[in-house]
């Protein structure tokens, strides 16, 4: 997630600050708990509204409460338009978890919109939209997005995951080995540093699938 730095008027509103201290730690709970007193403060500028729903709206989608996040997420918009396209890659995630996925391709469309007029194509709203186009079962159109977002980060393991997941779609399953291998890759000698999450296990469960464990015991 990148939501930019806390905008908080002064005098600093101490249970805003708290929940950002809170989201330091992802400890998404008490970011939720810190940031609905925040907004219970009704002098509270419109600025520091805005950028409380949103670091409420990513605690709630991190607690998988999704609808949650995505009201917050608009309710952030109502405060003031987004200008950035990472405002619009969060909402877009917040609408695939509870399968607005059109709703989803219009927000990344709307980051397309911002990045080209920043004259720089972002990898993460690349992986993004081709992620919500597999979705969609647009599968040829991910591949090439997907695949255009590679030169952008080649050392991002879940673009080759995303990209696996529709060769599989396609039944292209050659192709889909290739980048489980290079996601895999990158896991075990890239220069970032992963948790045993969701995306860890299920990684580890098609490299068993395609009996790569030996090559990447991960």
């Amino acid at each position: 997630m990148a939501i930019g730095h806390s905008v908080y008027a002064n005098p600093v509103q101490t249970s805003c600050e708290q929940g950002e201290v809170a989201l330091e730690r992802s400890q998404f709970a008490d970011v939720v708990s810190s940031l609905s007193n925040c907004l219970a403060n009704r002098s509270l500028d419109s600025a520091s509204r805005r950028r409380a729903l949103q670091v409420r709206a990513w605690a709630y989608y991190s607690l998988h409460q999704d609808n949650a996040a995505v009201h917050d997420q608009e309710a952030s918009f109502r405060e003031g338009g987004p200008t950035e396209y990472r405002e619009f890659i969060n909402y877009s995630s917040y609408l695939r978890r509870v399968s607005r996925f059109e709703d989803s391709l219009g927000a990344l469309r709307e980051a397309e919109r911002i990045d080209l007029r920043s004259g720089k194509v972002s990898m993460m709203t690349q992986y993004n939209l081709g992620w919500t186009l597999t979705e969609l079962r647009r599968y040829d159109e991910a591949v090439k997005v997907l695949t255009d977002a590679i030169p952008l980060q080649p050392e991002f393991p879940f673009v080759y995951w995303r990209r696996a997941l529709v060769f599989e779609a396609l039944g292209r399953t050659s192709e889909a080995r290739r980048d489980i291998e290079s996601a895999a890759k990158i896991l075990m000698t890239g220069p970032m540093k992963f948790p045993e999450d969701e995306f860890k296990i299920a990684l580890r469960k098609k490299i068993r699938q395609y009996n790569l464990q030996k090559t990447y015991p991960i």
